[in-house]
């Protein structure tokens, strides 16, 4: 996938959402001069599709070169699906808190090529999957229109890196087993509740991972990998409660 082919995936995502946010945010008008307005406390399950962009920093660490070498902006993108479980508590009429567990099976992937007089090399940096635990605050600009911000621990597994080189000749082909990457995760978005206990909520995240070694020589050279994402996702959510209750404030 290319890189036009994945910020076009990611702006349909994003304009379906909004769409969706924006009907349900005409219906939270009405909602808003109900007298039982609908409450969020309770546990959801959702599934939903997003669209990520991935970047590498790669650093080569060489004794005999105190500062080393590094190398940013090795990139890919790509689309995954999602599936979460949280549960909400509506502290008053203005705030609710949740927690929160998704699992992302990915197709992120990075591609990487090199093409030189007498010299073509080529690589792949897959992404298998991801998940994150984590929490987040809302605040409710109507009964059912949440917008909320959180945070989480993410630990990302890669499949192997694979790649060739070829000289003139037939191509030299390997690859080799990557680490897990362990990091958090920032995150942003907006919840709309529609009808039947359905809700859809629209989210970007960013989730930065700590440097990983993915290959080393003992006292030789160490090459490590510190990965990033920025993603896009949209989730339907089902919400087991009890509907539309009215909630005290707190005192």
């Amino acid at each position: 996938m290319s890189i036009i082919s994945g910020c076009r995936s990611m702006g349909r995502i994003i304009a379906l959402s909004l769409g969706l946010v924006a009907v349900s945010a005409v219906s939270s008008a009405t909602s808003a001069q109900e007298i039982y307005p609908r409450n969020w406390t309770g546990v959801y399950l959702g599934f939903g599709v997003g669209a990520g962009a991935i970047n590498h920093q790669l650093d080569v660490q060489i004794p005999a070169i105190p500062a080393g070498v590094t190398f940013d902006g090795i990139g890919g993108e790509g689309i995954f699906g999602t599936i979460q479980i949280g549960a909400d508590l509506q502290l008053n009429r203005s705030f609710v808190v949740g927690l929160f567990l998704d699992y992302d099976y990915s197709g992120i992937k990075t591609d990487a090529s090199f093409v030189a007089p007498g010299v073509v090399a080529t690589g792949e940096i897959p992404v298998d999957d991801m998940w994150t635990i984590g929490a987040r605050l809302g605040y409710l600009t109507s009964p059912s229109t949440l917008w909320y911000v959180g945070a989480g621990y993410s630990q990302m597994r890669m499949g192997a890196a694979t790649g060739s080189i070829s000289f003139g000749g037939p191509p030299l082909v390997g690859s080799f087993p990557l680490p897990d990457f362990q990091g958090y995760s920032l995150l942003a978005g907006v919840e709309s509740q529609l009808w039947n206990n359905f809700s859809i909520k629209l989210e970007y995240r960013f989730t930065q991972f700590e440097r990983e070694s993915v290959f080393n020589i003992p006292q030789v050279v160490d090459i490590g990998l510190e990965p990033s994402i920025h993603a896009a996702r949209v989730v339907a959510s089902y919400r087991f409660n009890l509907g539309d209750r009215y909630v005290e404030p707190l005192k």
